[in-house]
């Protein structure tokens, strides 16, 4: 019997099998592509992000504003992955843009509202910024870890590579984007207050007065003196003008 189950395993195990060739392939919740071409991989991450965006104000559409931002930004900002693309991609601008699409939606506004009042009403950095956060963290913990390999590779890929290199090309994005020589100079703090340099006080007031109106239209403050109406029209006015 024994003899006959080992005639059979070794049959089993000289089975030749065929190996499938296929362009794209997920590995480790990446998709990895013959050409190297992230767009697969950030679609399917847009896609995700819609199906978690739409499962927040689904289930949570009926509370404030600020509850709904507070959770998008728990269970829809994992972003898994980002740190792998090509930051110079055409489609995260898509990825971007269905970002905006779902605050605009969180806080009940147009949906033509200009992307600026967005970032600054949310208090979150814009997301192509974040990205850039997360991929410049990612290079600069390659650079520093103790494997010799991958420490190699990510300095090469920095300082030999450049625009050959994946690493090289990212971490020459982000340096050209804030105005720095070297990756490791960029962090979140810098990012940051880079950011928070583009707002006028003129866009500053306009996002307070933006919020009290939307604060009035939920019921958290009380304007007797307008109509609804009057704050729909006043919040359409801000939002496009």
């Amino acid at each position: 019997m024994w003899f006959k189950a080992g005639k059979i395993l070794l049959r089993i195990i000289r089975t030749p099998t065929a190996i499938e060739f296929v362009s794209s392939w997920p590995h480790l919740g990446h998709i990895l592509t013959t050409d190297m071409n992230d767009k697969t991989d950030i679609e399917h991450r847009k896609h995700s992000l819609c199906g978690q965006m739409n499962d927040v104000l689904c289930y949570f559409g009926k509370r404030q504003s600020t509850v709904k931002l507070q959770l998008m930004k728990i269970y829809c900002t994992s972003f898994y992955g980002s740190v792998l693309w090509d930051l110079d991609h055409p489609a995260i601008s898509a990825f971007c843009a269905a970002w905006r699409k779902g605050l605009r939606r969180v806080w009940g506004v147009p949906y033509c509202t200009h992307s600026s009042l967005l970032h600054v009403m949310s208090n979150y950095l814009p997301l192509l910024d974040e990205l850039c956060c997360r991929t410049a963290l990612f290079i600069k913990s390659c650079l520093e870890l103790d494997s010799p390999i991958v420490s190699t590779v990510a300095r090469y890929g920095v300082y030999y590579g450049h625009m050959n290199s994946h690493v090289g090309r990212n971490a020459f994005f982000c340096c050209s984007r804030y105005a720095v020589t070297d990756i490791l100079s960029v962090t979140r703090i810098m990012v940051s207050h880079n950011a928070d340099a583009h707002i006028s006080t003129q866009l500053r007031a306009s996002v307070l007065l933006l919020l009290e109106l939307l604060f009035v239209r939920e019921g958290v403050f009380n304007c007797s003196e307008l109509s609804s109406h009057d704050i729909d029209d006043l919040i359409d006015f801000i939002c496009i003008s």
